[in-house]
C-alpha cells in the first residue's frame, strides 16, 4: 500500500491503493452522526423579510419607497405625435445617393477609358471606381428594398394595432 493515502477518505477511491489493509478513516459512519437527517423535498425555512421602507436596527432602511404612476394604453388618442426615426431618414438619403452617385461615377469612368496619358494614381482611382461602382449601386438598391420592406412591416403593425384586420 502507498503512503500517499489520505486517511480522511476511503482508500479504495484514491490513487495508489493496492487493496488489502484498509487505512482507518477519521470520518464517522453515517449511523454515528447525531444530527437529524434533513427532510427531503422541503426547502429550509425562510427568514422573515422586512417590508420595504421599514426601519432596521441602526436607522438603515431596507429599500427606498418608490411611487409608480401607471398610465393607460393611450393617454390622449387625439394628441398622438408621429416620431420619425432619424436613422431611417438617413438611410432614405444614403440609399438613393449611392445609386445615383455610383451610377454617375461609373458612367464617367467608362466614357473616359482612354483620355491619353494619366498618372498611376489617377489610374488606380479610375480602376477603383470601375470595380466598386456596381457594388455601390447594388448596396443602394438593397438599402432601398430593405427600407420598403421595413415600411411595409411598420404599416402592417400599425394597422393591426388600430384594430383593422385583414380580410
Amino acid at each position: 500500500m502507498s503512503k500517499n493515502i489520505d486517511p480522511r477518505y476511503d482508500p479504495v477511491f484514491q490513487r495508489g491503493y493496492e487493496g488489502g489493509t484498509a487505512v482507518p478513516s477519521k470520518r464517522q459512519p453515517a449511523s454515528a452522526v447525531s444530527a437529524p437527517a434533513p427532510s427531503v423535498g422541503l426547502p429550509p425555512p425562510a427568514a422573515p423579510v422586512p417590508a420595504v421602507g421599514a426601519p432596521q436596527p441602526g436607522g438603515a432602511f431596507v429599500g427606498p419607497a418608490v411611487t409608480v404612476e401607471v398610465l393607460g394604453d393611450d393617454p390622449a388618442p387625439g394628441a398622438r405625435v408621429r416620431v420619425v426615426n432619424p436613422f431611417i431618414v438617413l438611410l432614405w438619403l444614403f440609399g438613393p445617393a449611392l445609386v445615383v452617385g455610383a451610377s454617375w461615377v461609373a458612367f464617367q469612368s467608362f466614357t473616359e477609358q482612354n483620355p491619353g496619358y494619366i498618372s498611376q494614381e489617377q489610374m488606380a482611382v479610375r480602376q477603383f471606381f470601375w470595380v466598386m461602382s456596381p457594388a455601390f449601386v447594388t448596396a443602394g438598391l438593397v438599402i432601398i428594398g430593405g427600407l420598403l420592406f421595413w415600411h411595409a412591416a411598420a404599416f402592417r403593425r400599425a394597422r393591426n394595432q388600430r384594430g383593422i384586420r385583414e380580410g
